[in-house]
């Protein structure tokens, strides 16, 4: 029985030890859950000229919905326009510190480094500004102009 114990307990450590550095436990000060305030469904419209002003080309104008879950390991899930989920985006991993939000690789590699943000949320209205990101596409898609709450 002792060595069942010790097979299962073997097997079970780095299932453990992957799922807190994967929910920012591990991290100190990221934590894996969201501020109430930040939770919901937010939209903004980014424009074709936006995008080329910021050198991104090949990504569509028009308008663009983020939902931010507060469950586990926070998920970023964005629709491009007209609506169908752009991929680089769902299920995109956010850790939260304070107003401090760090998003994880996009599922399809564009944006292969996380991302650092801060937010602030006046009334129905977010605003996310760039600490460090790398990635020009994330970079103007999440900064250019604000989000409102839908």
């Amino acid at each position: 029985m002792r060595r069942m114990f010790l097979v299962a307990a073997t097997l079970a450590l780095p299932l453990i030890v992957a799922f807190h550095l994967t929910s920012g436990i591990a991290a100190g000060t990221r934590t894996n859950t969201v501020p109430a305030r930040l939770v919901g469904t937010w939209g903004k419209t980014v424009t074709l000229a936006t995008w080329h002003k910021s050198g991104v080309y090949g990504i569509p104008g028009g308008h663009w919905t983020m939902t931010i879950q507060s469950n586990t390991l926070t998920k970023l899930t964005l629709l491009a326009p007209p609506a169908p989920a752009f991929p680089a985006f769902n299920g995109m991993h956010v850790s939260t510190s304070g107003t401090s939000l760090v998003f994880g690789r996009t599922n399809n590699g564009d944006c292969p480094a996380k991302g650092s943000y801060t937010w602030k949320v006046s009334g129905s209205t977010l605003v996310l500004e760039v600490v460090k990101d790398g990635c020009n596409f994330r970079r103007v898609l999440l900064t250019a102009g604000s989000w409102k709450r839908k």
